[in-house]
């Protein structure tokens, strides 16, 4: 038989174990620090944060200085705010992200954030810095406004960039004025800025969009729209984007020894070089299926296979014209590089042409006829 006191040790021991597991609490985990590590920012080891504000953040660094700083939860930072952290490597995971909030009555610019990171950054969670948009005021309104709010500015540096997630910053759309003479449009918020800059950007899986907000309805059109602040890439080496998407209405730099595009990418004006010149190659278009002297049925199911690429600014998208049919899909709807188009049946016996354009609107034309009914 075991004695008291021996009886009695083996429950705080087991208290003591029971202490240290992840209890029922909803998942919620401790921002934490260890500082472990050596050389450079990396002196101040890994940090996890759960989520939280700025303030939260700080807390572990008040310098915002970090080793390797990983978020497994949403970073919110304050509205109208101006942030830089640095760290040797970031990691956002899928659960993690960046986001601000605002109450009833603020409206303000998103705040802005810059990431200066000596090694890699991996992003997977979402960065949401939108302007808030206005809403419809009457003259007698008070705590909100019509005017749509600007998007956040958003820098990120280091030596490799992955970027998987949504990155908003567009301007927040304007609202109407109303009062008894009438009603006017109120202006749009100005787009965030976006500037990347590392040896090597992965946009694989980004939906970007940063454009300027739309001025709001009146009784002949609509008010102004906000400005259109720049993007900048550069890749010193290897830009890959396959698939993904960046929709933007205003500059767009764009610099990379080489590129792997699949995807939209639209801007008002563009200045791109690759390998220190400009893109003038038109896009590659083959089509795979069907092949010229082929059996066409017309009471058949079809189907067709397109392979497109672009060795400059990417694929944009792909016009299918024929057999009754004329659709256009865009290049991230390919799976490696061949667009698939199933067709329930053929509505005549004519060719098939395919138009590939790029992301600088050039277009290659290719085409199938010969087909036996």
């Amino acid at each position: 038989m075991k004695s008291p006191i021996r009886i009695a040790i083996l429950l705080l021991i087991n208290v003591f174990l029971l202490s240290g597991c992840v209890t029922g609490d909803g998942g919620k985990h401790d921002n934490k620090q260890d500082t472990n590590g050596s050389g450079g920012t990396s002196n101040l080891g890994q940090t996890t944060f759960y989520g939280g504000t700025l303030d939260d953040l700080k807390a572990l660094s008040p310098t915002l200085e970090f080793g390797d700083l990983i978020l497994e939860g949403q970073l919110v930072l304050p509205i109208s705010s101006a942030t830089t952290i640095k760290a040797n490597n970031l990691s956002i995971s899928a659960a993690g992200g960046v986001k601000y909030t605002y109450t009833t009555c603020q409206y303000a610019g998103a705040p802005d954030l810059t990431l200066v990171v000596t090694e890699d950054v991996s992003i997977k969670g979402e960065i949401l810095l939108t302007g808030r948009s206005g809403t419809s005021v009457t003259s007698g309104a008070s705590c909100n406004s019509c005017y749509g709010q600007e998007g956040g500015n958003l820098s990120i540096s280091a030596r490799n960039i992955a970027f998987g997630a949504r990155f908003l910053n567009y301007g927040g759309s304007g609202g109407t004025y109303r009062d008894s003479y009438g009603s006017s449009g109120c202006s749009g918020g100005n787009s965030g800025a976006a500037e990347f800059s590392a040896d090597n950007i992965d946009f694989s899986g980004l939906d970007a969009q940063t454009h300027a907000g739309r001025g709001g309805a009146e009784g002949f059109g609509y008010g102004p729209s906000g400005q259109k602040r720049h993007v900048s890439m550069t890749a010193n080496n290897a830009f890959k984007m396959n698939p993904g998407s960046i929709q933007s209405d205003g500059t767009l730099t764009f610099r990379a020894l080489q590129t792997d595009i699949i995807g939209p990418i639209t801007y008002g004006t563009l200045d791109a070089l690759i390998n220190g010149s400009t893109d003038q190659s038109p896009p590659q278009a083959v089509i795979l299926k069907p092949l010229t002297g082929a059996t066409v049925a017309l009471d058949q199911p079809m189907q067709i296979e397109i392979q497109a690429s672009d060795a400059g600014m990417g694929v944009r998208d792909i016009n299918v014209k024929g057999f009754g049919y004329d659709a256009t899909y865009l290049a991230s709807d390919m799976q490696a590089g061949v667009l698939t188009v199933a067709l329930p049946a053929p509505q005549s016996d004519t060719g098939l042409t395919v138009t590939v354009r790029d992301n600088q609107l050039q277009s290659t034309v290719a085409s199938v006829n010969s087909l036996v009914v």
